[in-house]
């Protein structure tokens, strides 16, 4: 049974959980007369209670625990999951795509030397925590699944207009790399199941695309885009001060603390 649920954007704790639920849901609409009650004839406890004001309606989602890398036979690990939203009425948003970020497991061990046995709480306010795993000389991806159908032209541009932000000041390579961006969009359409991956690393920003129909599971590069600091900036759009997804943000610090604290105790055995 479809169950709307809603979640305080203040906790973050809370929030962190989402991307790991194995559950569906396809909900067309967000009135909440359309969306089915409880057997009790109630939306879930715990959550009817918030505010109004402070409430969305949230379409679940699930990520693997695992992607195969681009670069290598490798696997990059889950690191965290959330997703991304549009206010379509006050206090309400309706989520777009779910978002995973994988990175490569070295990278914990590069971390684990400043932040082993740090807090999620104060990951997520550590900046410089964030930058690091951008910047860090090791594979990242953003699996970034859609949710409800979008053009390429859509996707691209909405990304785009935030990675400028986060590029600041450009010159002529990133102007380059942002066209190669939008033509490696303009002939697609997603339709909920597809997926977008984004791996970035030293070389750049190369893209993958899944689509709901595609029977081979194996990722195939659509589009490779060699400018480092572009592709940082991409992800930086996620991980980064001002991200679109904070529920994912948050995930990262959580998941990570928990790994990092757990290597800390294995160390020490």
């Amino acid at each position: 049974m479809k169950v709307a649920t809603y979640f305080n954007l203040r906790h973050h704790s809370e929030l962190s959980t989402v991307g790991f639920r194995h559950q569906r849901s396809d909900f067309a609409t967000f009135s909440r007369s359309t969306v089915e009650k409880s057997p009790s004839g109630k939306f879930p406890r715990g959550n009817s209670d918030l505010p109004r004001h402070r409430r969305f309606y949230c379409c679940s989602y699930s990520s693997s625990t695992s992607i195969s890398s681009l670069r290598s036979t490798d696997e990059l690990i889950l690191a965290g999951a959330g997703f991304r939203g549009i206010e379509v009425a006050p206090g309400v948003i309706l989520k777009v795509t779910s978002i995973g970020i994988y990175v490569e497991e070295e990278l914990l061990n590069h971390l684990a030397n400043r932040w082993r046995g740090k807090s999620s709480s104060f990951l997520l306010e550590d900046e410089d925590f964030f930058l690091e795993i951008i910047s860090a000389q090791f594979e990242k991806c953003a699996k970034v699944a859609l949710l409800k159908p979008l053009t390429g032209v859509q996707y691209s541009e909405k990304v785009l207009e935030h990675t400028k932000a986060e590029l600041g000041k450009r010159g002529d390579a990133e102007d380059k790399a942002i066209q190669e961006f939008l033509d490696a969009f303009k002939q697609e359409i997603f339709f909920p199941g597809s997926s977008i991956l984004l791996f970035v690393s030293p070389a750049g920003l190369t893209i993958a695309f899944t689509h709901e129909s595609d029977t081979n599971s194996e990722i195939r590069a659509a589009a490779t885009i060699d400018n480092r600091r572009f592709a940082e900036a991409v992800l930086g759009t996620i991980l980064g001060k001002h991200s679109v997804s904070p529920v994912a943000k948050a995930s990262v610090a959580s998941r990570l603390s928990s790994r990092l604290s757990v290597e800390s105790q294995e160390s020490l055995s």
